[in-house]
């Protein structure tokens, strides 16, 4: 089995995944239907030891995607359907006052009550009823049976798990990498404001797999990759030209050049010796230094990845917060006033961003001397800039607005037969 052990959440709606475990001969992961995809896409295994055979995908709702059985239990009418699709085939009708064993031909309108009447042929000739009659259908034929059973796979499992089969040889240990959609990490403050002032960070992400995640190692990062929905699953059957057997359709044919198919490349048999690796802490999986020992790694000075050192346990579909850093901050605080929003002039922090990397945008709570001052957002600073925080009104001090104008006369003069004045206005 195989289970999580790593994260990496990007903000760009995906995260990276590590699973670890033993091998088996078949190992099992369970996926959720939406994320087929993009683990087709991502997939990757690695192990020094066990040679990787096939990896097989379980997804009923593809393989039956054309076949009329399943097709029929989507309808509004499933049982009428069924029976639609199922023409030729031998059942056993158990009616109101009797049982009828033989072939659905089909149905056909009562016009006179409204109703449909099913037509059954056996040896002894051609049958009908009414469809109301019919109280339990068996379908005789084995392999319609076995396609009606897989059919209701799918509505059984809903649209939330799939499996993905990995077939294995050999023993050892083997990690499973995938890419997935999760919901985009968050990130909150805590300003203490005291003689020595401190600013701590809080990371907030979640849980998206339908499995309890124990002790598993998260990394919050701000990278962007790019990433896009690709069709996989879902075969594609491309329409082929029908060629017909006369001289005057042969023209319209497409002819194309014939190229030489691409090589297949075998499945290689693990590892070499010089590729061997102990544990998954030693792969190069990504261009990410997993074993980084600090809490911090300023990748650019506007992009950054967390790497906390305590690890999480959450519930399948919960939320956690895991503590990023503290810094020591020299804060000082003012009054600020807009004389056209209010008359109170309002409390502001300042201090400056004491971090090697950007501050990303989050809101923040506010406290002095153990005391709640009021809440604020921190929006996206960059190392060394300013952060203004306001967080309410001081409304001890009122500020009086008084609007005075001047007018100044610097001369008087005749011009036009009018006398003119020369001014000038102050506010």
């Amino acid at each position: 089995m195989l289970s999580v052990k790593r994260i990496i959440f990007y903000q760009n709606g995906m995260a990276h995944f590590i699973r670890e475990g033993d091998s088996e001969k078949t190992i099992t992961l369970t996926l959720r239907a939406s994320a087929l995809n993009d683990v087709m896409k991502s997939l990757r295994l690695f192990s020094d030891q066990v040679r990787i055979l096939s990896v097989e995908l379980e997804d009923q709702s593809t393989i039956l995607q054309d076949d009329p059985v399943y097709k029929s239990l989507q309808s509004d009418n499933p049982l009428l359907s069924l029976l639609s699709s199922i023409k030729g085939i031998p059942v056993s009708l158990q009616l109101t006052n009797k049982k009828i064993t033989g072939r659905v031909l089909g149905f056909d309108p009562d016009s006179v009550k409204d109703k449909k009447i099913l037509w059954i042929e056996n040896e002894s000739g051609l049958h009908s009823c009414s469809f109301d009659e019919v109280t339990s259908i068996e379908i005789l034929d084995p392999q319609i049976k076995s396609r009606l059973s897989r059919s209701f796979l799918p509505f059984a499992t809903g649209n939330k798990n799939r499996h993905l089969y990995i077939r294995t040889e050999g023993e050892g240990k083997l990690i499973a990498s995938t890419v997935e959609t999760a919901p985009v990490w968050r990130i909150c403050y805590r300003l203490d404001v005291a003689e020595s002032s401190k600013l701590y960070a809080w990371g907030i992400f979640d849980n998206p797999l339908d499995e309890e995640l124990n002790d598993v190692r998260i990394s919050l990062t701000t990278a962007l990759p790019v990433t896009f929905e690709y069709e996989l699953k879902k075969g594609f059957q491309p329409v082929r030209p029908v060629i017909k057997a006369f001289d005057e359709e042969m023209d319209t044919v497409p002819v194309f050049q014939a190229a030489a198919a691409p090589a297949v490349r075998a499945a290689a048999p693990g590892f070499a010796a010089d590729e061997r690796l102990a544990s998954f802490e030693e792969m190069n999986l990504s261009d990410d230094t997993f074993d980084s020992t600090s809490t911090a790694e300023a990748i650019t000075e506007e992009e950054v990845r967390f790497d906390p050192e305590n690890k999480a346990s959450i519930p399948p579909g919960g939320s956690a917060m895991i503590p990023l850093f503290n810094e020591d901050v020299a804060v000082e605080k003012r009054l600020g006033f807009h004389p056209d929003l209010t008359s109170h002039p309002v409390h502001i922090y300042l201090w400056k961003n004491p971090r090697k990397h950007a501050l990303l945008r989050g809101p923040v709570s506010i406290h002095q001397a153990g005391l709640y001052e009021g809440e604020s957002m921190i929006v996206h600073t960059s190392p060394g800039r300013d952060v203004w925080l306001s967080t309410g009104k001081d409304r001890s001090v009122v500020v009086n607005k008084h609007k005075e104008s001047y007018r100044t006369l610097h001369g008087l003069s005749i011009g036009r037969e009018y006398l003119e004045e020369q001014l000038t206005q102050e506010e």
